[in-house]
């Protein structure tokens, strides 16, 4: 009788344990069938593999990325704003200049200056479909006019005033690396304010021409774009990513992910309405949109202020415009958004779900506590009424409404944001908190 009884038990046990698995399982597999339809819906796949680590443009771009020499007064490098090991940024939410000391939360400004917006990172910026630099798309290239727009009038146009150069300039990503080198707030310093442009880039060519240790990389008509180039090649070949545990799912491996982390991604599509702006091979449709991002440090103009897109194309549409930045590997690259307002993946979440009120609770305090000892002064935040009110008034229309997502809502998108989107060789660099 008894045994006849455990029989019984054992016997619903497994019934009950296999309807479970069933539902579990179909659970799965209704969610795969969501989300692979959204990844068709929003044109979402891996970059292709860019080959040429190694070779000699390759190796002559990573010597030069290093090299202090790039900079008038040998103090700075590309390396110094954009360190590998802080997610191709420096994690700062705006960058030291030449004269300070570059070393992530051990930097010091000293007698450098700061500038007005965040390093960006370099995650795919490489890509053949990116085509404008900066946060506020002051770079461009114009396939249809098959000319350059930028910050030097000697570079733009169909027949430029600097045509040695434009010539031999091989994409949008080669242009813009000659920029911070140009730069007084960035690599040229204040001392050499008088210099111009075409100044400097003179005097660096013929410095790196001279060095001995890169004869082997230098044309009789070496100038910088012949720098500019190399830089680029290396960006865009170290710094590609197509290998995060999303990919291996738009591959086919739909046990990549968890199911936290598709739930994550399916509020990515649905309720968070992330895809709307992210989404394409770089999850990012590279437009310039407002996302009510509070001001804080030197600002771009006299008032502290920074109305983005705006100060270049003097549209009204374009007030507190920002580039939308691709996502693989974004979980490295804090603190976030275009000042580094946002210290980490949940606060922007958070933003996000209503950024009217967040522009309205903002508190410096927290990145005071991590930066303040970094820099010369208290961190400014821009709390005018005024321009807050307009920065509220250019939020793009997706998230103009707030989201509405819960508490289980954000750390799902949070965990996927960060665990999925992020490459595993950089997981240990990572806590995954939300992923729990």
């Amino acid at each position: 009788m008894m045994k006849n009884s455990l029989n019984h038990i054992i016997l619903m046990t497994s019934i009950v344990l296999g309807q479970l698995c069933i539902a579990t399982h179909a659970n799965a597999s209704a969610i795969d069938q969501k989300l692979q339809k959204y990844i068709k819906s929003f044109v979402i796949s891996s970059p292709k593999t860019v080959v040429g680590k190694g070779s000699d443009k390759y190796e002559f771009g990573k010597m030069l990325f290093a090299d202090k020499d790039l900079s008038i007064s040998k103090n700075i490098s590309c390396l110094s704003c954009h360190n590998p090991s802080l997610g191709s940024s420096d994690g700062l939410p705006f960058s030291i200049g030449s004269g300070g000391v570059h070393n992530g939360l051990k930097s010091k400004q000293l007698s450098a200056k700061l500038t007005s917006r965040s390093s960006p990172h370099l995650y795919n910026k490489g890509h053949n479909s990116f085509r404008t630099m900066f946060w506020d798309g002051r770079l461009f290239y114009d396939e249809f006019e098959d000319s350059y727009q930028t910050p030097e009038p000697g570079l733009n146009g169909k027949s430029p005033l600097f045509k040695d150069i434009v010539e031999k300039i091989e994409n949008v990503m080669s242009m813009q690396a000659i920029f911070p080198i140009a730069s007084t707030v960035e690599m040229r310093g204040e001392a050499y304010k008088s210099l111009s442009n075409r100044e400097v880039w003179r005097k660096i060519s013929n410095r790196i021409a001279n060095k001995s240790v890169y004869k082997k990389f230098i044309t009789h008509d070496f100038n910088i774009a012949d720098i500019a180039n190399a830089l680029a090649f290396f960006q865009k070949v170290e710094f590609q990513v197509n290998d995060t545990p999303f990919d291996e799912y738009i591959a086919g491996n739909l046990d990549s992910l968890s199911s936290k982390e598709k739930d994550g991604a399916v509020v990515f599509f649905e309720k968070g309405r992330c895809s709307r702006c992210h989404h394409g091979v770089l999850l990012s449709n590279q437009a310039f949109q407002g996302a009510g991002v509070p001001q804080i440090g030197p600002g771009h103009t006299k008032d502290k202020n920074d109305e983005g897109r705006y100060l270049i194309t003097g549209r009204e549409f374009h007030k507190y415009g920002f580039l939308t930045q691709p996502l693989r590997n974004i979980a490295l690259t804090a603190p976030f958004m275009h000042d580094g307002a946002l210290e980490d993946l949940k606060t922007v979440v958070v933003h996000y779900n209503n950024p009217s009120r967040s522009i309205d609770d903002y508190s410096v305090l927290d990145l005071q506590k991590l930066y303040g000892s970094i820099f010369n002064d208290f961190i400014y935040v821009d709390k005018n009424p005024y321009r807050n009110i307009y920065r509220k008034q250019a939020i793009a229309p997706q998230i103009r409404t707030p989201l509405g997502l819960n508490n289980i809502e954000v750390n799902s998108l949070v965990c996927f944001l960060k665990k999925s989107l992020t490459q595993e060789k950089f997981h240990f660099q990572l806590k995954f908190d939300e992923c729990n």
